[in-house]
């Protein structure tokens, strides 16, 4: 860790989103073990995390639009003189190898989603093609994206690392579950198409055809809010589903929830899960990316194959019909996640895998 005083981050933008959330608690962690960090955003969109980063004493820049970018971030690099720039979205890892090459600095990349058909929503096949072999170095956030990469991209993928999400144990502690009679159920993401929202509310439908007191909330905005809508309508649901939009203060929201539930048919290792763990909340999950691996600090029957929705109403009926089991699985979760997924470990592991591309390269431009 010595080795490395300073890391440039580079990433698209800083919105209330979890990509972000991830680098905000990287960039604490890292300056809390003496890492000096600065951080360059490709746009102001959505900012919701400078005047946070700067509160700790992180530098932020913003670059303006087009190629000169590039020359802005390479000028940035030259004057701050890091060991480390590190790509911390998709798309920001060509232009960030481009803008640093030749310069005595190690160029990092990141690659935060799946790979499967990846470059038809990166702005085509050439963009993902670049982004995904430059700079040499790249990490990812889950094993299976690791195991996508390999076999997307065949050799390309030897120089692939997993460095897994941390959280910030500090915002999300333990708390005991609410008292309310009704069980309180949490959705978080997204409202697109790959969330699957749809099984949700189909679930909240079966429970209540028990006669089981239940009301799910979900927090996130997107595209299929007003879809979403119509179904809870259709399915006689509207007092029974609450759509929050977005959410910025999450560690304040789960708490107040007894369970988190998690129908996604596509992911990588989601924050929401990890985030619910630390809070000392279960989490019933259809199978998708990591999941399986972040849960398996639960009873294996909390993991709910894709699609079975039959399977994840009763599995949550047997959760609400035993309310001790809130607080004693909570309990197990939270002691997980302090062993495996604190942001210092996950720091120590960045700083690892800077540590190590460094000496790989024999501290020349990767």
């Amino acid at each position: 860790m010595k080795e490395i005083g300073k890391v440039l981050f580079v990433t698209g933008q800083l919105s209330c989103g979890g990509l972000e959330r991830q680098l905000f608690n990287l960039a604490q962690a890292m300056s809390e073990a003496g890492v000096r960090i600065k951080v360059a955003s490709f746009n102001r969109d959505g900012d919701f995390y400078s005047a946070r980063l700067r509160a700790l004493g992180v530098g932020v820049e913003f670059l303006s639009g087009g190629l000169a970018r590039l020359s802005q971030l390479r000028a940035l690099a030259r004057s701050w003189r890091p060991e480390v720039v590190h790509s911390f979205a998709n798309f920001t890892n060509f232009p960030t190898w481009l803008a640093v090459r030749g310069l005595p600095i190690v160029a990092i990349g990141s690659w935060r989603s799946g790979f499967r058909g990846a470059f038809v929503s990166h702005d085509g096949p050439l963009r993902f093609w670049l982004n995904t072999h430059w700079p040499r170095t790249i990490v990812v956030n889950s094993v299976q994206a690791l195991k996508d990469a390999r076999a997307a991209l065949r050799e390309r993928a030897r120089d692939y690392v997993v460095v897994e999400n941390g959280i910030n144990l500090k915002e999300f502690r333990l708390q005991d579950p609410p008292s309310s009679a009704t069980c309180e159920l949490l959705g978080i993401g997204s409202l697109t198409r790959t969330k699957r929202w749809d099984r949700a509310l189909r679930v909240v439908g079966l429970l209540k055809d028990k006669g089981l007191r239940v009301r799910l909330s979900i927090a996130g905005e997107g595209i299929l809010r007003e879809p979403l809508q119509r179904l809870a309508q259709d399915l006689r649901l509207e007092g029974s589903i609450r759509f929050l939009g977005l959410v910025k203060d999450v560690a304040g929201l789960i708490p107040l929830h007894h369970c988190v539930i998690h129908t996604s048919e596509s992911e990588g290792a989601p924050n929401a899960a990890l985030e619910a763990l630390a809070c000392g909340r279960p989490v019933v999950a259809m199978n998708a990316g990591d999941v399986e691996r972040i849960l398996q600090c639960q009873d294996r029957e909390m993991l709910i194959e894709q699609g079975n929705e039959g399977e994840m109403a009763a599995m949550l009926e047997k959760l609400i019909i035993s309310p001790s089991s809130f607080e004693r699985i909570g309990r197990a979760n939270r002691a997980w996640i302090e062993k495996n997924y604190s942001i210092e470990l996950s720091a120590r592991r960045m700083l690892g895998v800077y540590e190590e591309t460094r000496r790989r390269h024999g501290r020349r431009p990767s």
